[in-house]
């Protein structure tokens, strides 16, 4: 969300403005205040935007927010394009202008495929990565436009002799801070839903007694918790807070000693199992016309059945 902090710069600036302009409609600082205001809105919404997402709510309960967040970026719009150009400089209104429309036209249009993607993002670890990717690759483009405005900001300011200090708020300083942990949080996250979803496929082929499903995802998930953890070997703290990274290496462990010492036990209890029935099952069809070598094997099949 780096587009949050810069889609407010305006509003974190400390405006020092040449005193030769005497009235207000003629002054620098106070052309470029009156677009900061209209951010405020813009810039509350979005907080309580990210807020909700970072409570646990899926997209479609926080629609409501984004449709707030929307009501505020079209109405800061329309009333900046409205304003008249700066002694025919119209460079600041217009790219203005055309960032809040693009960051409009991101969260109306191009929201809708990430909530496409999000109803089936558990379906697949495929489909998970495509979803954070796209919802990355959405935030990008809007960073892409937040750079391009910033450019102008500048360009206006030096042409117009505004010197700007640049001095975040608490707000912008929450909104790019909020949005640094999400893309931590991302990272860590696609470690370990890769691991759970293996897990899951694994315990899903133990209750219908697949043997070769969970003896192939008991060899994915002891792979992928390994890679997990050597690729946490190189990450660092989210500043000063270690839990996530902590709370991700502790999950990779333990899967990588379910996936090593627990699911063979398991595995070969349903080998054992499996050769039980078949034998089981031949000599009921048998019964006391089987050989002694086969009532050998089936009481030996059934000690090491029933001493698991």
């Amino acid at each position: 969300m780096k587009q949050v902090l810069k889609f407010f710069t305006v509003a974190g600036l400390l405006l020092i403005v040449n005193l030769s302009f005497a009235q207000e409609k003629s002054n620098p600082g106070m052309y470029m205040q009156y677009f900061s205001d209209h951010y405020k809105q813009v810039s509350q919404d979005m907080w309580d935007y990210m807020s909700a997402i970072a409570r646990g709510k899926n997209a479609k309960k926080v629609e409501s927010r984004r449709k707030e967040l929307l009501k505020s970026l079209l109405d800061a719009k329309r009333r900046i394009a409205a304003t008249k150009p700066f002694f025919g400089d119209a460079g600041l209104r217009d790219s203005t202008v055309s960032f809040l429309k693009l960051n409009y036209n991101i969260l109306h249009e191009d929201y809708d495929k990430v909530l496409n993607l999000e109803e089936i993002s558990e379906q697949s670890f495929d489909k998970m990565e495509a979803y954070i990717l796209v919802r990355k690759a959405t935030n990008e483009k809007m960073n892409a436009a937040s750079d391009a405005l910033e450019v102008e900001q500048d360009r206006f300011a030096t042409e117009h002799h505004v010197n700007l200090i640049h001095d975040e708020s608490k707000l912008g300083k929450k909104l790019a801070r909020a949005g640094k942990a999400f893309n931590y949080y991302d990272e860590l996250f696609l470690l370990y839903f890769k691991c759970q979803f293996q897990e899951s496929n694994m315990i899903n082929a133990m209750n219908k007694g697949d043997i070769n499903a969970m003896e192939q995802s008991k060899n994915a998930l002891l792979q992928y918790a390994v890679e997990g953890l050597a690729t946490l070997t190189g990450l660092k703290s989210f500043e000063s807070d270690g839990s996530l990274l902590i709370a991700c290496r502790n999950l990779l462990n333990f899967y990588t000693r379910e996936a090593k010492n627990k699911m063979p036990t398991i595995i070969d209890f349903y080998l054992k199992k499996e050769n039980f029935e078949k034998i089981n099952a031949i000599m009921k069809t048998k019964g006391k016309n089987a050989s002694r070598e086969e009532f050998d094997k089936y009481n030996k099949s059934m000690n090491e059945y029933n001493t698991l």
